[in-house]
């Protein structure tokens, strides 16, 4: 269950998290419980399979280079929900302009069944697989469904703005009991957020989901429970573009380096530092390169970039020694054709090298060299040359040094000469910094236009169809120009759809009672409830009405109970009502329990009353001994402090008398048990009749 583990705040929150989120602070690492979920609801086998979500689950490559991430893999898989196994392997184009992409309409879909688990009546819920859960959890609800934002239905409206929503996070609301109703998109939502609305059957009609777009409307007729379900399925949400990376490369003062320095120069400095996890190339126009006597490159430069002490690390790949962690290298692509894209690579591409050398070393590596990206031009041969991850590291030095390179062997040739600068996780320094650009020949300057000059973002990805060690092929295909986002870069980004309802307003309000989960991430707090023990939790009638339906929270880890047991009493301890019975069936209880409110007698507002929960069935085993006391385990929620005539006051009765609060070393004090009671008005003019009151 999601209570199990870490601690959480707010259920919405972990909702709208990053669906790969997986930290404490972003989603109290909630990434597992959510993932396991989403596989068990595709492995119905309506829509993948138990072989099909295996399948996803597993899939491997078996090559660091080519490691499955996101929707690398998920689309694949997923373009195949509700249809038949494939006989043949064909790769799958990922789709980067379009919220219709596999990914997002099954997760839209799969919160859309969270919410039909609320729906209370199965007769209600929908009918399409799409929109359930598997039959066993149906019953069962993994999320709150009391922690949605709620409608009531004696207001006749709403509105809302729309929640923010990381990508592959969602929101629902609820509408409860509406008659009538329409649901608007506000026409400026945003576009990347999918809304698809859920309304509960009728006795006179089924169970309908609609999807609505930015400007739509949708209306159900006649009197039904309403969610309304948002993901952030946004299309470039998990890749990263040339611009998403934005410019390493800049021009900046270098009199900001060395005081005295004039004019412009390239850099990677910023505000005194360059930036960890970067790699782009500083790349010249096309350039026809002449016939002429001692044609070459040369420019003013200066660096501090973060090297490696001899003796720390002995080698890299290919068996090339290292030399340091970032660094920066000159290359040269030559093309076939010169008007190549600017971002194109070259038909041939190497590694120039200066006069005297990088640093006056021969065979040093820079281990952000080894990046797949940067390596991808070079031939396969040339991959394994330690030349190829050769370029400057450490210090050069107090003053700028003037850098030439030979081009006489390539005149003729169309190319662009690019400046690599690449870096890993660690350390950053002052970076590199590079002044008088420019190509001579024959005596004279060829090309010295170095505002000309333009960065370009190393932007990689494999060839669908790639195969790694164990012969798994790579099953999707990124456009070009476009990369996985394995590092999260785009966490932080939110977005949010705003809408509206309206609908013929009831006779009837609606209201929660008691308190949703909510812990610290840590030092989370629960209690074992033990046979002929009652947990009982004061709660307060907001107006005249019954509760009618009470959902209780429990962890996992029990021993010997097969049910729970639910008995409304009144504040003298008097049952109220018939006790409620969950079943709890050995290791397969989900952690929920719902009860069904029948007969109860109609609340005036302000009357407090209790709701108990004790263990209900137990069953002993021959190897049961006193270390092993049958027990319920109950996660507590952190609710403030409360008297004895408020609400959330607290009491732990054993066969039949309260246990003293200071036995139990003040538990209750900040903390209560985790369970909400829907509580419906019952007006003046009204006479309940048992279970006759509508139920969600």
């Amino acid at each position: 269950p999601m209570i199990y583990a870490w601690g959480f705040r707010d259920w919405n929150r972990i909702n709208a998290a990053h669906i790969y989120a997986e930290s404490k602070q972003t989603n109290a690492r909630k990434f597992y419980q959510i993932h396991a979920m989403l596989l068990t609801y595709l492995s119905q086998d309506a829509l993948l399979g138990d072989q099909g979500s295996s399948a996803l689950q597993n899939y491997e490559t078996f090559n660091m280079d080519i490691l499955p991430f996101g929707r690398r893999t998920y689309d694949y898989f997923l373009q195949f929900v509700g249809k038949d196994r494939p006989k043949s392997f064909a790769p799958l184009d990922l789709e980067v302009n379009s919220v219709d992409h596999p990914f997002g309409e099954v997760l839209l879909n799969f919160r859309v069944a969270l919410a039909s688990q609320c729906i209370m009546d199965p007769s209600k819920r929908p009918s399409d697989p799409r929109y359930l859960m598997p039959e066993n959890l149906r019953d069962r609800p993994f999320w709150d469904c009391t922690s949605f934002p709620t409608f009531s239905p004696d207001v006749g409206s709403a509105s809302h703005e729309g929640m923010n929503i990381h990508y592959g996070g969602a929101a629902i609301y609820r509408l409860a009991l509406p008659r009538d109703a329409t649901i608007r998109m506000d026409p400026k939502a945003d576009w990347q957020v999918r809304t698809k609305v859920l309304a509960a059957g009728t006795g006179s009609g089924p169970a309908e989901v609609r999807e609505v777009r930015p400007g739509d409307a949708v209306t159900f007729q006649g009197e039904r429970e309403i969610f309304v379900v948002q993901v952030n399925a946004d299309p470039q949400g998990e890749t990263l573009s040339r611009e998403d990376k934005g410019n390493v490369w800049h021009q900046d003062d270098c009199e900001k380096l060395k005081p005295g320095c004039v004019g412009q120069a390239w850099t990677v400095n910023r505000k005194g530092f360059y930036p960890n996890l970067a790699a782009e190339g500083l790349r010249s126009p096309m350039l026809t390169l002449p016939e002429a006597k001692n044609l070459s490159l040369s420019f003013q430069a200066w660096w501090q970039l973060e090297g490696i002490e001899k003796g720390f690390m002995s080698k890299t790949q290919h068996g090339c020694d290292l030399d340091g962690w970032d660094g920066v290298q000159v290359r040269l692509h030559v093309y076939r054709d010169q008007h190549a894209d600017q971002h194109k690579h070259g038909d041939e591409v190497i590694v120039l090298e200066p006069h005297g050398g990088y640093d006056n070393r021969t065979d040093d590596a820079i281990a952000a060299f080894g990046n797949s990206g940067i390596s991808a031009p070079y031939s396969k041969g040339y991959q394994k040359d330690c030349k190829s991850m050769d370029g400057w590291t450490g210090s050069s030095g107090e003053n700028f040094t003037l850098q030439q390179f030979p081009l006489e062997k390539y005149a003729g040739q169309h190319a662009r000469i690019e400046v690599v600068f690449a870096s890993d996780s660690g350390t950053a320094m002052s970076g590199f910094w590079m002044k008088d650009f420019q190509i001579r020949g024959d005596d004279k300057v060829l090309f010295n236009r170095s505002e000309e000059l333009y960065g370009s973002a190393f932007v990689y990805s494999v060839q669908a169809g790639t195969t790694g060690s164990a012969g798994v092929p790579v099953v999707v295909q990124y456009p070009d120009g476009y990369e996985a986002d394995t590092s999260l870069q785009k966490r932080s980004v939110t977005r949010k759809a705003a809408w509206s309802a309206s609908w013929t307003p009831g006779d009837r309000r609606h209201a929660f009672l008691g308190w949703s989960y909510e812990a610290p991430v840590v030092d989370t707090r629960t209690f074992k409830l033990q046979p002929k023990q009652e947990a009982c939790l004061q709660l307060q009638a907001p107006f005249r009405g019954v509760p009618k339906l009470a959902t209780l929270f429990t962890l996992i880890d029990k021993v010997g109970i097969r049910s729970v047991t639910l008995q409304g009493r009144d504040t003298s301890m008097a049952a109220m009502g018939s006790p409620l019975t969950s079943p709890s069936p050995g290791v397969t209880d989900p952690g929920v329990h719902r009860f069904q409110v029948g007969e109860f007698p109609v609340l005036e507002a302000g009357t407090l009353f209790f709701f108990c929960v004790s263990t209900g069935d137990v069953e002993h085993l021959l190897t049961d001994n006193s270390a092993s006391k049958a027990f319920l385990h109950l996660p507590l929620t952190n609710v403030a402090a409360a008297s004895q005539d408020e609400a959330g006051w607290m009491i732990l009765r054993e066969e039949g008398k309260e246990i003293p609060a200071e036995e139990l070393q003040n538990l209750w004090l900040e903390h209560r048990i985790t369970l909400r009671v829907e509580f419906l008005e019952v007006p003046q003019s009204r006479r309940l009749r048992g279970a006759s009151t509508q139920l969600i």
